[in-house]
């Protein structure tokens, strides 16, 4: 019917982002960061647009239903506009503006986010090493006289580890992007191959479920690529055959509160839109 041809019509207008579904195919960038907030643009853009289409109908629908304006809508349209097509829309809209916020703002945050907590986190690793040097200091004490280190062999190697902390931080900078970059680039040739071994796309909400599907591994890929700007500092004295822990162990920087503000402004969005709908009628 029509209230189908219009949500089909929205799902391939909010969805269909022509740099994503370039991305999946053959045009990779060496520049994912950049492409994927292209194509969140593209999404908040479209969102926007269909979200202005979604006041005006809704308004043509309510008025039409009170007898008000110009424009009349026979009463069986305008009550499967306002009761069925509105809600399902504002739900599409929400979606692509969700999506569309993860790519365009959040993804390519995610490196200067891990990046600057891990400088705070080496601040606060000086600052803790200040407080406890006395202590360390009393751990150099040995009664039986043997040893001139005692027990604060770990400490040395604490201090060894916040001088070359900035150095690490870096090479995990780099290390995370080389395989984010990787990551995206085998996502784009696999993720195609994936769809198209499903069978043949006969339904336009496929559009919207591989478009979904793909922003939630793009953005897991990045959260998993760009924790290695923490990750690798941590871990580094390892390699020396040490296992003290330093400072910063057991603090690892978690980003979930970034999936929270997307879902608590999706929700926002939706009690926005269901306030209005509630005011127009």
């Amino acid at each position: 019917g029509d209230g189908g041809s219009i949500i089909g019509y929205a799902i391939s207008g909010i969805f269909a982002s022509s740099t994503l579904l370039g991305m999946r195919s053959d045009d990779v960038s060496l520049n994912p960061l950049g492409q994927l907030a292209s194509g969140g643009k593209e999404l908040i853009n479209s969102s926007l647009g269909w979200f202005g289409i979604y006041i005006v109908t809704m308004s043509a629908a309510a008025a039409s239903e009170a007898g008000i304006g110009p424009i009349k809508i026979p009463a069986y349209i305008a009550k499967m506009i306002s009761g069925i097509v509105g809600p399902i829309l504002s739900f599409f809209v929400m979606l692509g503006l969700v999506a569309g916020f993860i790519l365009y703002f959040m993804v390519p945050m995610l490196p200067f986010m891990y990046f600057l907590f891990a400088v705070v986190g080496w601040i606060g690793e000086i600052f803790e090493a200040i407080v406890a040097m006395p202590l360390w200091a009393l751990a150099h004490v040995s009664i039986d006289g043997d040893n001139l280190v005692g027990a604060a062999s770990g400490g040395y190697y604490l201090i060894f580890m916040i001088f070359i902390r900035p150095v690490m931080i870096v090479f995990g900078l780099i290390g995370a992007y080389l395989s984010f970059m990787v990551g995206v680039y085998l996502l784009n040739k696999l993720f195609q191959l994936a769809v198209d071994g499903v069978g043949e796309s006969l339904f336009v909400g496929d559009t919207l479920g591989y478009t979904i599907i793909y922003v939630i591994i793009v953005y897991n890929m990045a959260n998993s690529s760009f924790k290695l700007i923490d990750a690798v500092p941590n871990q580094v004295l390892r390699w020396m055959g040490n296992s003290t822990p330093t400072f910063s162990d057991g603090r690892n920087v978690d980003m979930q509160t970034m999936q929270g503000v997307a879902a608590y402004a999706g929700n926002q969005m939706v009690g926005s839109v269901t306030s209005m709908h509630r005011n127009i009628r």
